[in-house]
């Protein structure tokens, strides 16, 4: 018997890429300081959480997006496609 459904699929890739980010931005967002412990470099272990703060809010406060990212390279083999919410109509 054929159904027709409606369903939520949610793909997950792995790519490696290149972003811009400021440190102003990521002091400005709360994360750190300008320097820690002496090093005006310390704001660089924050950055992948700023990221992800960045891309996981809908307001995207600094205006970093994922299509910022500048793609090098995008592996296919690590592709996952997780299916949710199906609804079927009688």
């Amino acid at each position: 018997m054929e159904f027709e459904i409606t369903a939520t699929i949610t793909t997950t890739r792995e790519i490696t890429g290149t972003i811009s980010v400021t440190k102003n931005d990521v002091v400005a967002s709360g994360l750190c300081k300008s320097v820690i412990d002496g090093d005006s470099t310390g704001w660089y272990g924050y950055v992948g959480e700023f990221l992800e703060s960045e891309f996981d809010s809908n307001s995207h406060e600094y205006l970093y997006d994922p299509s910022d990212i500048e793609i090098i390279d995008d592996s296919t083999e690590a592709i996952v496609e997780e299916v949710s919410d199906i609804s079927i109509d009688w």
